[in-house]
């Protein structure tokens, strides 16, 4: 019996030569599906990028909000910080924009590491996005309007769950809402004292 005989294996083409698109043509619906659900993260980053911008335009949510959290604010100011958070929404959202291209093209070339790498990217995105949802400030509301916060995750809800007043009194007598540099104790008898 030969070497070829019925148990030998036939010669292997050599694998370094394979091209990408060779490569990218032996798995095409697996990575069709992923380079899909990244191009539908890029749209949904881009959206995400463009609502802040939208309701500076329109509904002004984002200046409400702050202005309800530093009642003290004034209109320059408040202008001020929604220019401040723009610039980091704006960078955030052109990082993602950037992390979901490479990351289609890197997956397209047929990179083994390529589908880890956009899941990790996806995990900082979603995190990027819960911090600026759940993140208080030093007013005791949260860094960015609920509607904003949702739209950063890629949805939106329908209520705006754990909103408080604006100002509220604390236990020690200072206002919550307002900046610690301008809390005064308060000078009236609260409520619930006789």
């Amino acid at each position: 019996m030969s070497e070829t005989a019925a148990g030998a294996r036939p010669p292997q083409p050599d694998r370094s030569s394979v091209s990408a698109e060779d490569a990218a043509a032996a798995f095409p619906d697996r990575r069709r599906g992923a380079i899909g659900a990244m191009y539908t993260g890029l749209a949904l980053t881009l959206i995400a990028t463009a609502t802040p911008y939208a309701d500076r335009a329109t509904t002004h949510l984002l200046a409400d909000h702050i202005r309800d959290g530093y009642p003290t604010y004034s209109q320059a100011r408040v202008d001020s910080a929604v220019s401040t958070y723009l610039v980091l929404l704006s960078v955030i959202g052109a990082l993602g924009v950037l992390a979901w291209i490479g990351a289609a093209r890197s997956v397209r070339a047929g990179w083994r590491w390529a589908r880890p790498a956009a899941t990790v990217l996806f995990a900082l995105g979603a995190g990027a996005g819960l911090t600026g949802l759940l993140t208080t400030d030093t007013s005791g509301a949260t860094g960015l309007p609920p509607a904003l916060g949702w739209a950063g995750i890629g949805s939106q809800p329908g209520g705006r769950p754990g909103n408080r007043p604006a100002v509220e009194e604390t236990a020690t007598g200072m206002r919550r809402g307002t900046p610690r540099s301008t809390q005064t104790p308060l000078t009236h008898a609260r409520k619930d004292e006789p």
